[in-house]
């Protein structure tokens, strides 16, 4: 991890409850997910981690979040209804948008889906369940890697 990154997450404040209005200059990363406690458990945990979060309960709301908040990471669920998260990375690929790393997150994967996902472009996918250390770390990960 990029120490200067790290020290600089590890100092900001959580500045109060979620809402979908980023603060300051912190790194944002747009939570997508149909099931709402997991939703706010990954929303509350990257918070506390220092980054702006916002949240979407499908593909169809998160495309707009996207355009409007220009996220630098987002977490996707697999499954979800309206537009899945392949359907959401085909079209994000076809937005003209800032390169956003994308996470996948899912209880359905297998070697197949996985590569679906990564050739659609998503940079990582984790299987659920997963421990909110491993995901907060891919975040910050995909923001150091990905410094646009």
């Amino acid at each position: 991890m990029d120490t200067q990154l790290g020290k600089n997450l590890a100092g900001l404040a959580n500045d109060g409850p979620m809402n979908n209005t980023p603060i300051g200059n912190r790194p944002t990363v747009l939570t997508v997910e149909d099931e709402p406690d997991i939703r706010g458990i990954i929303a509350e945990e990257l918070s506390e981690a220092g980054f702006n979060v916002i949240q979407a309960a499908n593909g169809e709301a998160a495309l707009a979040m996207v355009r409007q908040y220009h996220p630098k990471v987002i977490i996707i669920d697999l499954v979800m209804p309206k537009m899945n998260g392949l359907q959401f990375l085909l079209r994000l690929a076809a937005l003209e948008t800032d390169n956003a790393s994308v996470i996948v997150i899912s209880g359905m994967t297998d070697p197949l889906i996985t590569e679906t996902c990564r050739g659609a472009g998503a940079s990582l996918i984790m299987d659920k369940p997963f421990h909110l250390d491993d995901l907060r770390i891919a975040v910050i990960n995909a923001i150091a890697n990905n410094p646009c």
